[in-house]
């Protein structure tokens, strides 16, 4: 499976976004954000990138709270710029 995160603007969207997903009973899990990829919010929410655009979907309501998309190699953040 390759990992994705969504890096949102607050905790609180953080929260949201995962409340949003488990209801759709898809997989989604909390991980920690490094500092050098966003100082603002420490949390983001992991998913599989495979159901990346459903869960975007899923999310249209957070959209303008979305900072990024990215790919996830062990401790590497890399953007995607098709989010």
């Amino acid at each position: 499976m390759t990992v994705c995160a969504l890096i949102f603007r607050s905790v609180h969207d953080v929260l949201k976004a995962e409340k949003i997903v488990l209801g759709k009973n898809l997989a989604v899990r909390l991980i920690p954000v490094p500092k050098q990829v966003d100082p603002d919010c420490g949390v983001a929410l992991q998913i599989s990138c495979e159901q990346r655009d459903e869960i975007l979907f899923l999310l249209a309501e957070l959209h303008h709270r979305l900072k990024g998309v990215y790919l996830v190699d062990g401790t590497r953040f890399s953007p995607l710029e098709d989010r």
